[in-house]
């Protein structure tokens, strides 16, 4: 008898103790200043590991700087090619507890491919031995909104809508993502 309910009061001290950190919000969110998250589609492509540090905070209102790495094949003439994704942005959320806007910028880097055609320079020279592509620098810009829900005072997790805009020819497309991350 004396075993169990020395168990019963451990077990129900760890409880308390358990509910009091995990679920309390922290009165200081400025001491989570890192964030590793994993995202689907949004700058990194498909998916993209993200690394973010706060660098500014004042009120209700927080920024951040980004940095990603992701890797994508890309299929040429029945040939897989891996390209990098570096993805690097400025995101600002506002907002207080567990609910945030989330805005921002991000820039994506990578050297992708493109095919060459007819009147293209590499074409012209009359190259027989070239591929019929060549690597060439690109860049994308994301603009994003979103919401984030921060819980279990470590835990985040979003939503955002983050068109991309190319740099040939600045073409449009409608993009979002979706993520998971953990402050600390």
């Amino acid at each position: 008898m004396k075993k169990w309910l020395i168990t019963l009061i451990g077990f129900t001290g760890m409880l308390l103790g358990l509910n009091s950190s995990l679920f309390a919000q922290n009165q200081n969110e400025t001491n989570k200043k890192n964030t590793i998250s994993l995202e689907a589609g949004g700058a990194g492509g498909y998916y993209s590991l993200n690394y973010s540090r706060l660098f500014y905070s004042k009120d209700k209102t927080t920024i951040h700087a980004r940095l990603g790495f992701s890797m994508m094949p890309v299929t040429l003439y029945n040939d897989e090619k891996p390209v990098t994704i570096i993805p690097v942005g400025v995101i600002g959320y506002y907002g207080s507890n567990h609910h945030f806007l989330k805005l921002g910028i991000t820039t994506t880097f990578f050297w992708g491919y493109e095919y060459l055609n007819p009147g293209d320079e590499d074409y012209e020279k009359g190259c027989t031995q070239c591929p019929n592509y060549v690597r060439k620098f690109h860049f994308t810009i994301f603009p994003e909104v979103g919401y984030e829900f921060r819980f279990l005072n470590h835990f985040r997790s979003g939503i955002s809508f983050s068109p991309l805009v190319f740099d040939n020819g600045f073409t449009y497309t409608s993009w979002g993502s979706i993520n998971l991350g953990y402050r600390f």
